[in-house]
């Protein structure tokens, strides 16, 4: 939950002295009566279409860090006139002073006049692969706690060594990433299931799963939803598919498989793989050859083509990469180096330039790092070091800031974060420890809520949840 006084709606300014916005608000805060005067007259008759911003859009989601005064100038001409926003959905927003991320504004113009109300707020779920146990583990999603719950049915049969799971942007379709039975030898497979809406359940898609190359370790899905790229470890290629919008099955992409660059020193090559948010490049952390490949992603077939320069140098064993949501910079955790570096991204070629500056050096080796949806902060686990760290993204220069590092105790073994769609709350999987004789106890999910004002976390009553065994990457979803 979120505050939002009239003195902030027209500063945007986040108080310091409120720790804690969702609990405390400003209950007592008074609003003046002409403020309330313009409330009342949209509340009965709407406002005029004409005093609509020309790009007003149709749905909005309040995210963390919104105010009245920005969403007003959303939807209309003159920000200033923001009670007659909250007038337009009086009826659900009683309080200007409290208003919910995740909350979701539609508008509707009738006669001239426009009203805007609030959709009640969409269910969040999680997926978690559990390498060991060949599951993948669901839940739902407390949105107002950030507490997760198993959804019936959980945890669902995967593949052998499920290693990752995306999950379109609808949300009706899941993919797991299986390593396969035997690692080097393959093949592995690309589990795909229905998305219940209303529940969160996994059901298989006929014909899943589908065939991949040798331990399959990444899965990433175009923003359009049209296709599923995976990384095959060990034959160094990108394997891509056309997804069917209707029953969500895979069908190969001519030319795929996409080569990687050639396998170096017998070591795993493509570790990771992510896509952009225009959906125009793809880029891969390719592990043993300390590189970075980016293609460009034909936007009719899907199809990978090398980006000149490619691959892009980085430190010793890249982990992973992430894109800023804006699209304008990379993130790549060098296990080795112990260090997260930064790329700018050049919007027309794709190509990688590194961020002038020191990188940021994580103790004992970054496993993982992740952008929260608004391009502020920057998550990296820490697997040896049992923490996940925290900085602050510099928006111009895109730099990790060092001195704004804060650290988090984990459970054991930190492997992967995800941040909700409203920016609310951190997930950690927390692979746990093998047991003599080669069991593998069970995992967990630590949950922090993300501090509003200051962006510093603190985590949530009844954390870490349980997992499977050997969980090893998680998403959040909100179809």
């Amino acid at each position: 939950m979120l505050w939002f006084g009239a003195a902030q709606a027209h500063t945007g300014v986040n108080h310091a002295r409120h720790h804690h916005p969702w609990h405390r608000g400003l209950p007592n805060a008074s609003v003046a009566p002409l403020q309330r005067a313009q409330a009342d007259a949209a509340a009965l008759h709407g406002i005029p279409a004409s005093e609509l911003a020309p790009n007003a859009p149709q749905h909005y989601i309040i995210k963390r860090g919104d105010t009245l005064w920005r969403i007003a100038g959303q939807y209309l001409k003159k920000p200033g006139c923001w009670p007659a926003l909250w007038g337009m959905n009086r009826a659900q927003i009683r309080n200007p002073h409290w208003i919910f991320p995740g909350q979701v504004l539609v508008l509707t113009i009738e006669n001239g006049r426009s009203t805007l109300r609030v959709m009640k707020s969409k269910p969040q779920y999680a997926y978690v692969t559990n390498e060991r146990a060949d599951t993948v583990s669901a839940y739902s999603i407390d949105v107002s706690s950030g507490a997760m719950t198993p959804v019936p049915g959980s945890p669902f049969v995967a593949g052998n060594m499920p290693n990752t799971v995306a999950v379109n942007p609808a949300g009706t379709f899941a993919y797991v990433a299986n390593g396969g039975a035997s690692v080097k030898d393959g093949p592995g497979t690309v589990s795909a299931y229905r998305v219940d809406a209303a529940t969160g359940a996994l059901s298989p898609i006929p014909g899943s799963p589908f065939a991949a190359g040798k331990y399959p370790s990444s899965v990433a899905i175009h923003p359009a939803g049209t296709f599923v790229y995976v990384t095959n470890v060990y034959d160094s290629t990108v394997s891509a598919y056309r997804i069917n919008a209707a029953t969500g099955a895979l069908t190969p992409i001519p030319g795929s498989p996409f080569a990687g660059p050639p396998v170096a020193r017998n070591a795993p090559e493509p570790s990771c793989i992510t896509v952009n948010p225009a959906g125009t490049f793809a880029y891969v952390a390719n592990f043993g050859s300390n590189s970075i490949s980016a293609y460009r992603i034909n936007p009719a077939t899907g199809a990978l083509t090398t980006i000149p320069g490619s691959p892009f140098a980085t430190g010793d064993g890249p982990a992973t990469v992430a894109i800023h949501p804006a699209g304008t910079f990379a993130y790549v955790a060098d296990l080795g180096d112990r260090a997260v570096l930064t790329y700018r991204i050049n919007a027309i070629t794709g190509t990688l330039t590194p961020v002038t500056g020191r990188p940021v050096y994580i103790d004992h080796g970054p496993s993982s790092v992740t952008v929260n949806p608004t391009g502020t902060s920057a998550y990296v686990t820490s697997e040896t070091n049992h923490n996940v760290d925290v900085f602050s993204i510099n928006p111009s220069t895109g730099a990790l800031d060092d001195l704004s590092k804060l650290h988090y105790a984990t459970e054991f073994d930190p492997s992967f974060v995800a941040v909700n769609p409203t920016d609310t709350f951190v997930y950690v999987t927390n692979a746990g420890f093998p047991n003599v004789g080669g069991s593998w106890n069970s995992g967990s999910v630590s949950v922090y809520r993300i501090n509003a004002a200051y962006g510093t976390l603190d985590e949530i009553p009844g954390s870490p949840f349980a997992a499977g065994a050997d969980p090893t990457s998680i998403t959040v979803t909100q179809p």
